[in-house]
C-alpha cells in the first residue's frame, strides 16, 4: 500500500510543482505587461495583479479593489458601451472583448483592451467573472499617424498649392494627437509667428510671441516632436 509519509511527500511535491506554475505564469504576465483581473460577483471580491492597478493609474496595492473603482478610471465617454458588453456577457454566458480609454488622475488617457469571461452557476446565476487586459495606447497612436501620413501624402499628390498642402498637414496632425485645436509657429527675427491653424480663430495667423510667450515650440524643437497640449 502507499504509506503516509510517502502520500504526504507527493502532496509536497504537487503543492510544489503548482507554486512553480504559478511563479511561472505571473513572470510571463508582467513580461507581456498583461493585467489580469478576478471577480467573484457573490461577494463582491476583486483581485487585480500589479499591472492591473498600473494600467488603470492606481498605485498597486493601493485599496481592495472593486468594480467601482474600475468603473470610475473608464472614460465618461466609453463606460456605457462598455458597461453594456459586460452586462450582455453575463446574461449570455459568452466571451467578450472591448477597447475603452481610462483616464488617470494626471490627466493621462490611455487606451486599454480587455478580454473576459464569466462563470454561471446551475441555475445560470453569473458567479464570477475574469480576465486579461492590456495597454493597447502606442498601436491606436500608431494607426492614427498611418491614416493621418496617407490622407497628407494624398493631398499632396492632389495638388500644387502649398497652402492647401499646410491645412491638411496640420488638421491630420491634430487628428493624430486627439486635439482639438493646432498651430503652427515659424521662428524668424528672434520671434514665433503663427503661419498656420487648425480649429483656431483665423485672427490668430501672424500673432508675434518670444519665447516666454511660446515655451511649447522650444520644447518641441528639443524634442523634435509635435507636442500636443491639455488646456
Amino acid at each position: 500500500g502507499i504509506t503516509r509519509p510517502r502520500m504526504r511527500a507527493d502532496k509536497e511535491r504537487g503543492e510544489e510543482a503548482l507554486r512553480t506554475r504559478e511563479t511561472r505564469l505571473s513572470l510571463a504576465l508582467a513580461a507581456g505587461r498583461t493585467a489580469t483581473w478576478d471577480w467573484d460577483i457573490s461577494t463582491g471580491k476583486v483581485i487585480w495583479n500589479d499591472v492591473h492597478f498600473r494600467m488603470l493609474g492606481y498605485e498597486p496595492d493601493s485599496l481592495s479593489p472593486t468594480y467601482q473603482d474600475w468603473a470610475r478610471r473608464v472614460h465618461p465617454e466609453d463606460l456605457p458601451v462598455t458597461e453594456k458588453l459586460i452586462r450582455q456577457a453575463m446574461e449570455r454566458g459568452n466571451d467578450y472583448e472591448s477597447e475603452f480609454r481610462v483616464c488617470w488622475p494626471d490627466g493621462t488617457i490611455r487606451w486599454l483592451e480587455a478580454r473576459g469571461r464569466f462563470e454561471h452557476d446551475a441555475g445560470g446565476r453569473a458567479i464570477r467573472n475574469y480576465g486579461v487586459m492590456q495597454d493597447v495606447t502606442e498601436h491606436r497612436l500608431r494607426e492614427r499617424l498611418s491614416r493621418a501620413l496617407n490622407a497628407i501624402n494624398a493631398t499632396i499628390h492632389s495638388t500644387p498649392h502649398v497652402e492647401q498642402i499646410m491645412q491638411a498637414v496640420i488638421a491630420e496632425a491634430a487628428k493624430a494627437l486627439g486635439c482639438d485645436t493646432a498651430a503652427v509657429s515659424l521662428r524668424r527675427d528672434g520671434q514665433w509667428i503663427v503661419s498656420h491653424t487648425h480649429g483656431f480663430s483665423e485672427d490668430l495667423v501672424g500673432t508675434r510671441m518670444d519665447d516666454t510667450e511660446e515655451p511649447h515650440a522650444l520644447l518641441a524643437i528639443k524634442m523634435q516632436a509635435p507636442i500636443a497640449i491639455d488646456d
